[in-house]
This record gives structure tokens, sequence and C-alpha cells, in this order.
């Protein structure tokens, strides 16, 4: 139900043309299935994505989306890892009291998690991709020991993952997309 002062008109949106493309958020729009195309502007990656019939914008601010999806998974499985090799009690065959199910999923989610983490690559720096991982890596680590393993977390630990959580943030601060690999315009290249 509307209301408004007696007297006022109605105020209605003004309708769209059904030929018209819709906006979802800025600089994004959905095109008819007959104009839906992946457009490769930015050295053959991706920027609009399609998920379920439907294209999305891969971009926001410059910075591809997906290069941070696969820094998130990448800090996921490392997390998912620690915990299997917390949860193996050593390696299989070098230790009585070891269980291989923990350890062949440690072993799985490293090297998945290092997939990751070289895709990721393409979109992020890599002395950004790194800080990142192993920062929040470390702070959920310490939290998955606190939470399933009862580690004990003293002041000292919780002042130093504030101390990561600050280091990362003043690595996100001088920007995180990876440069081009083409020359500047007016730059010479050598060639020999």
């Amino acid at each position: 139900m509307i209301i408004r002062p007696m007297g006022a008109p109605e105020v209605t949106a003004p309708r769209r043309r059904p030929d018209a493309p819709r906006a979802h958020w800025p600089g994004q729009l959905n095109y008819p299935p007959s104009e839906r195309r992946i457009h490769l502007p930015l050295e053959g990656r991706p920027t609009q994505l399609r998920i379920r019939g439907q294209v999305h914008s891969a971009t926001r601010g410059g910075i591809l989306l997906i290069g941070w999806f696969y820094l998130a998974m990448a800090i996921c499985l490392e997390v998912a890892a620690a915990t299997c090799l917390k949860l193996s009690n050593g390696i299989p065959g070098w230790d009585d009291d070891a269980r291989v199910l923990p350890f062949v999923l440690m072993l799985v989610f490293y090297i998945v998690c290092f997939l990751f983490m070289s895709k990721s690559l393409e979109y992020i720096q890599l002395g950004v991709m790194y800080a990142l991982w192993a920062g929040l890596g470390t702070i959920l680590v310490a939290c998955v020991g606190v939470y399933l393993f009862n580690d004990t977390m003293p002041v000292i630990k919780i002042t130093g993952i504030g101390l990561i959580i600050i280091g990362v943030a003043m690595v996100n601060l001088g920007g995180t997309q990876a440069k081009s690999d083409k020359p500047a315009e007016g730059a010479v290249s050598e060639q020999t």
C-alpha cells in the first residue's frame, strides 16, 4: 500500500521498453540471449560470466572478482588442509597412531589449494596474494585450533593476530591488480 498526501498525483516509475537491457548494478547490463557475449579486453580474461544462463559482470572497481574467488578458495583449502594435518596424527607408515584418511585429504587439499593460488596470480599481484593467503590462513587456522582442538589463546597471540590483520590491510592499500605484460604507450621495447 502506497501512502501519499490527498490530492497528490500518483507517481509511477517510468516503464522500461521490453527490448531494453536491464541493469543489475551500475556498469553491468543483462542483454537478451541473442546478444550475450563474453568480452575479453584484459589480456584474454573474461569480464563477464555466464551463471545459469545469465550474464554477470566479473569486475567491480577495476579488480576482477574471479581472482578474489580463487584466492578465497585457496585460503579455505589451506585451512582445511592444516586441520586435516592435525587430525592425521603424523605420517602413515612412520607413526604408529597415524590415520590415513585425514593425511590423504590433507595432500589433496594442499594440491588443489596451490592450483587455486596459481589461478589467482593471473589477476592479483604475487606479494598481495601471498600476504593475504598466509595472513588470513594463519588467522583462520588459529581460530580453528581454539574451537576444535582447545588451543589456548593468550593476549600475546591475540596481539599477533591483530598485527597480522593490520599488515594485510596495509598490503591491500598499495593496490592489488596485476600489471599487464604490454609495454606502456610510447615505451621502446628491446628486441634482440
